[in-house]
């Protein structure tokens, strides 16, 4: 149902074969469950650097900008891990928005070399998949404290 109406969309603003169209869809469809875990975060920072904001005389946008983006290290780089790692694996949307063999992502790849497994052999394939899983655990733990921390500090309301 959704693919479709996305692919067309992809397509008439000529973005087809790009970044953008790998990252478009992902973005427009998480943003509900980022709001709720951004303004979660925000919650749980102080309301005193706000108040401090305003006795320097700083308006609203400035406070925003200058104190709350601030903050805003380890949600956004959680934020951008979970966007990641949904493009990493993702294999139907790669094949649909990227038809330029030269871009086509590694689960696309990973598919097409098991398809060519005769030539290969299964030795190939097994160690490109166990290399396609140790990026994945290798990026998760340098940024594990960051992401389990942002995590928990938007999970839970106090």
């Amino acid at each position: 149902m959704v693919l479709l109406p996305i692919f067309f969309l992809i397509r008439d603003l000529g973005i087809r074969n790009t970044i953008a169209s790998m990252v478009f869809p992902y973005f427009t469809g998480s943003v509900p469950i980022y709001v709720i875990l951004a303004r979660n975060y925000f919650d749980g920072i102080p309301d005193s650097l706000i108040e401090a904001g305003k006795i320097d005389g700083h308006s609203l946008f400035s406070i925003f900008i200058r104190i709350m983006m601030q903050l805003t290290g380890p949600i956004t780089e959680t934020l951008s891990i979970i966007t990641a790692m949904g493009i990493w694996n993702d294999y139907l949307w790669a094949l649909v928005s990227i038809s330029d063999k030269t871009k086509y992502t590694v689960s696309i790849g990973l598919a097409l070399l098991n398809s060519s497994r005769s030539v290969f052999g299964n030795t190939v394939v097994f160690a490109a998949i166990i290399i396609n899983c140790l990026v994945v655990i290798f990026i998760y733990l340098i940024f594990q404290k960051q992401f389990i921390k942002s995590i928990i500090d938007g999970a839970v309301k106090e």
